[in-house]
């Protein structure tokens, strides 16, 4: 990664953006399953809500996105951490987190 910052940025430079998004586009499309949305739609629907806010950031400019996409996941990590009684277990048999509820806490 080095190497390329500093002897190919020149070239790359040159690249029209939309060869550069495909180059980020088409090994980013691989990892995008659909049962895995549905897991977290069901789990975390907050968790599955996020992007909304954060689409109508990217919208404004990349810098708005990324500043809404923080403050976001801020926020949820203190909501998550506030709450009484969350402990993220995995879902048996999947690699799925969801929270227990009515458990103590610690």
């Amino acid at each position: 990664m080095v190497a390329v910052l500093f002897f190919l940025a020149p070239l790359v430079h040159l690249m029209p953006q939309a060869t550069l998004a495909v180059v980020v586009i088409i090994p980013c499309a691989g990892m995008i399953k659909l049962p895995d949305f549905r897991a977290i739609w069901r789990t975390r629907f907050m968790e599955f809500s996020w992007p909304q806010p954060q689409w109508w950031g990217g919208a404004l400019g990349t810098l708005n996105g990324i500043l809404v996409a923080v403050i976001l996941s801020m926020l949820a990590l203190i909501y998550h951490a506030a709450s009484a009684g969350f402990r993220p277990r995995p879902k048996a048999g999947t690699d799925v987190f969801a929270p227990v509820q009515g458990s103590s806490g610690g």
